[in-house]
């Protein structure tokens, strides 16, 4: 897992581009969850050559998308916003631990308490490691 807390316009969107690109000989499926589909699309965009992108929108998009694929990789762009990725959650914890496991988060800061629980979840998931750039640590800790 990589998941990643920073402040706004610190490279984390580029970042997952790139990783993105990194992973597409590595996986089956990349999933791309986010805020927006607009904004989902304006990323996927920026990944050349990379048929195995999917903009999911929805839990149930999510589940339709994966169905018949073993090697699934989820990108979450600022996962703290994402009301789709928030507000099911448990369901894909309990549902898709391995595909949370093995999952790419970024995201701002976010100071909702229900939304800061989930990145406390994946933290701990995470075995405690954060990456961050530019955002105090203890924050986080």
């Amino acid at each position: 897992m990589y998941l990643e807390i920073s402040g706004r316009q610190t490279g984390k969107s580029t970042r997952l581009i790139n990783q993105i690109y990194f992973d597409k000989d590595k996986y089956d499926l990349q999933i791309l969850m986010g805020m927006n589909y607009n904004h989902l699309k304006t990323i996927k965009e920026n990944v050349k050559r990379n048929n195995k992108l999917k903009i999911c929108c929805s839990f149930d998009s999510f589940k339709e998308t994966i169905l018949g694929y073993k090697n699934i990789r989820l990108y979450v762009d600022e996962f703290l916003y994402s009301t789709s990725f928030c507000n099911n959650f448990k369901e894909f914890k309990n549902l898709f631990y391995n595909v949370i496991q093995d999952g790419y988060y970024v995201s701002s800061i976010n100071t909702n308490i229900e939304r800061y629980s989930i990145f406390l979840e994946l933290k701990e998931i995470n075995f405690g490691l954060v990456n961050s750039m530019n955002v105090h640590d203890k924050f986080f800790v």
